[in-house]
């Protein structure tokens, strides 16, 4: 180990000034259209904290400062100035240990022994106060490595499953095939997703292809209410016309509940006739996993931002309980903006999304936060209170609710639904740990 005191300046959590400072610095160089780089090595570093129980942010500065200084102090190297876009930072799946990931130019002398390069760095922060020290264990690859690797799985689908029942359409582009997998004889749901454009190694390491975001926030997530994936590929398919297009499988947990697979389905089979006694014992079982799901999905660093009925599967639990899973991330985005300082906020960069109740679309250059998030939980238990409206009278529903107009038969019946609705409405609680520690959240589950 290198025993090198290298001194970094690292963030902590309650740095609130100074990381809001820098996320904006990053947003506005993302946004700005930049050069291709022109990257020979690609560098990965694995990184370990030891320090006391201060929460410390590694950010991309920390990552650059180290590379920079194994190519040109320790390598007596030269390189091309690292841009923040081409580093990324994450947790490695299932662990609280981050992994950064760089693009970077070097000159060709030192290449070889950048490849060679096995000695790990320790870093530690400028204040001595703080008692943190860092780890960086680093690995360097030749970027064709990886650029030029195969990135499609042709026939896996054939190969490894039979089709149970044929494709369903769910939106355009976009199909479910129920399949059993020949080796463990499983039930899986396949998501078959069309994308566009072509498929490169670059374009998925800037995260440019949308429906790779689903893939990547489905990696991650492991609980109870959240949709398990357990695999994904790619596949090329050439129609009669020899125009080639390229497909996503994601390889799903499959559920269902006696028929019904989201919560629309679920709530006109079985919520829109029961008494309201045993109804509101169902809502508020729903409404408490959902809640724990949305909760989990945040802390993992991520909006789902695409919450509605449709986009939260049921099924059954071992007790044989109505059990809940969040699914469908084609809109998720990761708020820790690459460089695990997280803010609870992001600023999105198009319009995107499927907010009913804001005319069907989130708009540029808005903030959007964990109330935004709450607002769409709202909306579903309004939604559950009357699941006989077609889509256009629950659009209307929605907006009469968001200047406190209800209809007679749900101010009747669903006075305790309403106070919680109006509140989520109205944007109240800042964050899903705020809702549940709430007072009326607490009320309503104990009634």
């Amino acid at each position: 180990m290198n025993n090198q005191n290298i001194d970094i300046e690292f963030l902590d959590s309650d740095d609130e000034g100074k990381v809001n400072e820098d996320k904006q610095q990053i947003q506005q160089q993302n946004m700005q259209l930049e050069e291709t780089p022109s990257p020979n090595i690609f560098a990965v570093v694995i990184i370990n904290q030891y320090s006391n129980k201060i929460q410390h942010n590694i950010s991309r500065t920390d990552i650059i400062t180290a590379i920079e200084y194994i190519v040109t102090k320790m390598l007596n190297g030269s390189m091309k100035q690292i841009r923040p876009t081409d580093v990324k930072i994450e947790p490695i799946l299932s662990t609280s240990v981050q992994k950064a990931c760089c693009l970077i130019q070097v000159d060709d002398k030192i290449v070889k022994q950048l490849k060679e390069y096995q000695t790990p760095l320790q870093f530690s922060d400028k204040d001595p106060k703080k008692g943190l020290t860092v780890i960086f264990e680093f690995k360097f690859f030749e970027f064709n490595e990886f650029n030029e690797c195969d990135l499609l799985s042709n026939g896996k689908l054939v190969k490894e499953f039979s089709v149970l029942r044929p494709p369903q359409e769910t939106q355009r582009f976009t199909s479910i095939i129920l399949a059993i997998n020949k080796m463990d004889q499983q039930i899986y749901a396949i998501k078959k997703v069309r994308l566009m454009g072509t498929i490169s190694w670059q374009r998925l390491f800037y995260n440019q292809i949308t429906q790779i975001r689903e893939v990547k926030a489905m990696l991650r997530l492991q609980h109870p209410n959240v949709i398990r994936l357990y695999s994904w590929w790619v596949e090329q398919e050439i129609n009669q016309k020899n125009q080639k297009y390229f497909y996503l499988y994601l390889q799903q947990e499959y559920d269902s509940y006696l028929g019904c697979n989201d919560l629309l389905q679920f709530s006109v089979k079985y919520l829109l006739n029961v008494p309201l006694e045993f109804k509101r014992k169902i809502m508020k079982s729903l409404i408490h996993q959902l809640i724990s799901g949305l909760e989990y999905i945040h802390g993992q660093g991520f909006f789902h931002r695409d919450l509605k009925l449709e986009n939260v599967l049921v099924t059954k639990d071992n007790a044989g309980e109505v059990a809940l899973r969040i699914c469908d991330f084609d809109w998720s985005k990761t708020h820790l903006n690459d460089d695990g300082q997280k803010n609870n906020w992001l600023i999105l960069s198009k319009d995107c999304g499927t907010v009913e109740i804001n005319s069907g679309m989130q708009k540029k250059g808005i903030v959007y936060d964990a109330r935004e998030e709450l607002l769409q939980v709202g909306i579903i238990i309004l939604d559950l209170c009357d699941p006989s409206l077609n889509k256009q009278d629950r659009i209307q529903t929605q907006k009469d609710a968001k200047i406190n107009q209800f209809k007679p038969q749900i101010l009747q019946d669903y006075q305790p639904e309403i106070q919680i609705i109006q509140a989520l409405l109205g944007m109240k609680f800042k964050s899903v740990q705020e809702l549940r520690n709430s007072q009326l959240y607490n009320n309503y589950m104990q009634m």
